[in-house]
């Protein structure tokens, strides 16, 4: 089991922290997984957004940001 995180103070915490990287990470890797579990499809029925549960246009400026090219999940 992993060891619990530590505060600035030095004492074990007991809540998980989540650093801006990890997160961004997360974040990313999640965009990835529904492109992949979508066949690259962005919108429409069954596309990476519905399945986010996202506005079409927020996936479009996630991607964007993130510089990933929804083609590349294509099958």
């Amino acid at each position: 089991m992993n060891e619990p995180e530590q505060s600035s103070s030095g004492a074990p915490s007991p809540f998980p922290i989540v650093t801006e990287q990890d997160r961004i990470a997360s974040e990313r890797e999640a965009i990835e997984n529904a492109l992949r579990a979508c066949n690259g499809r962005v919108s429409g029925k069954g596309g990476a957004a519905e399945l986010m549960s996202v506005k079409p246009t927020t996936l479009y400026s996630r991607l964007k940001r993130f510089g990933i090219d929804a083609k590349t999940f294509k099958a």
